[in-house]
Parts: C-alpha cells; structure tokens; sequence
C-alpha cells in the first residue's frame, strides 16, 4: 500500500519541480526582453554595422547582406527604391553573411570604404559589376 502513495507523492514532486523551472525560465526571458526593449537596443544591430539612411528612423530594417549573393542584389534597388519613396522614415542596417566563395574580400573592401565615408557608392559599384567577379 505504500510504494503506491510513494510514487505519486514523487510524482507531484517532479511535477511542482518542472512547473516552477518552467515558471522561474519564463520569468527570466520576460524580463531580458523588456530589458532589450527598454534600452531601445536592436537585437539584430550592432554598433559597427553599415547603416544608410536616417539615424531617428522610426523603421528600421536588418538586412543579412551577402555581397556576392545574386539574390541580396537583385533585392538592392527594391530597398534602395523603398527608402527613396520614404526618406528620413526607414533606416537600412546592413548585417554581413558572407557565405559564398569570395565573399570575405568583398566585405573587407565595404569595410574599408566605410572608413573612408564612401561605403553606398562602393556598393553600389560592387553590385553592378557583380556578373563579372
């Protein structure tokens, strides 16, 4: 009559241990996000990432850029366009994900003329000379 009760008092057991965890994870998470979202932090942004466009844009979009990417330069215009139409609104953030080959050169080369205040002239000779490299 004994192991009975002995198995479902441990079960309760486990239960109420899991379901606190549960509680306390949820609670942690909760807390990280308004913390993220009280410092007015981006997840996706970081400090050293290219931006083109306004600094108080209420809009802002992350875009995980690849510059030998045929997509990422076929999307180019698309976004440069939508930023044309809505100046002083959207803010571009570029995040790098250089995954094809070659694509490490061509981010260091943005990077550096970055430096030299002429990274969205540069991009957009990278892209339009893309087909050929």
């Amino acid at each position: 009559m004994k192991k009975p009760t002995i198995v479902i008092a441990s079960a309760l057991v486990v239960a109420l241990v899991f379901g606190g965890g549960a509680y306390y994870y949820k609670a942690q998470q909760a807390q990280e996000i308004s913390k993220l979202a009280g410092a007015g932090e981006s997840v996706f942004v970081r400090a050293a990432s290219p931006a083109l466009g306004s600094e108080s844009a209420k809009v802002q979009i992350v875009e995980f850029f690849d510059p030998a990417c045929e997509t990422c330069r076929a999307f180019y215009p698309l976004v440069k366009n939508l930023m044309a139409q809505h100046p002083d609104k959207i803010k571009l953030v570029i995040r790098y994900a250089a995954f094809h080959q070659g694509s490490d050169v061509v981010v260091k080369l943005l990077e550096a003329a970055k430096s030299q205040g002429k990274y969205q002239a540069v991009l957009e000779a990278l892209l339009a000379a893309q087909p050929a490299w």
